[in-house]
């Protein structure tokens, strides 16, 4: 099944490629921080409320990244993109309010100090890229999808992937981090 190769392919970059395993390690750890007790993830649902009210962030839920389940990766970006002023906001008061405890402030405090140039740039590629995979991904698993369809998206999925590789895209990306990056 063409889909299923499609999956694999995307999972083993995510998972074995070191710029893919550390950054979605950052974003599991983002996940179990924010989603792991009721007390954090009520704040992050606060600061994401009073920030969206004042237009600066939008607002959005880190879900858990499974293995079998790549696409998860794809809404945790398109998360990330919206939420990154609120993540850091939360992560911030984490560290500085006395109603959290030891571990969940140094945690904090090390997600903090990751949350930087690069992992925004990080967000924006794999957001694009990721996007461009799970439409593919969507469409092969159709039961209306034959072989003659399926050939032709991976075909144009490829092209896509490799348009990508160009230095105006790399200044896209560049830029599109760059203010995400500022927004934090």
């Amino acid at each position: 099944c063409f889909g299923h190769r499609l999956n694999l392919v995307v999972v083993e970059i995510c998972t074995t490629i070191p710029v893919g395993r550390n950054f979605f390690g950052i974003v599991e750890r983002l996940h179990s921080l924010m989603e792991g007790s009721a007390k954090r993830h009520g704040l992050f649902k606060e600061v994401q409320e009073e920030m969206a009210s004042e237009g600066e962030s939008g607002e959005g839920t880190l879900r858990p990244l499974s293995a079998t389940r790549w696409s998860t990766r794809v809404d945790n970006c398109v998360v990330l993109e919206k939420t990154l002023p609120a993540v850091k906001t939360t992560l911030e008061r984490m560290t500085e309010e006395s109603n959290f405890d030891r571990a969940t402030a140094s945690d904090a405090y090390a997600l903090l100090k990751a949350i930087d140039f690069q992992f925004c740039f990080y967000i924006t590629v794999f957001s694009d890229i990721l996007r461009l995979c799970n439409v593919v991904s969507k469409a092969l698993q159709k039961t209306s999808t034959n072989i003659s369809v399926a050939t032709h998206q991976v075909e144009s999925l490829i092209m896509e992937l490799q348009e990508l590789r160009s230095n105006s895209h790399f200044d896209e990306y560049w830029m599109k981090a760059e203010k995400l990056a500022d927004m934090i």
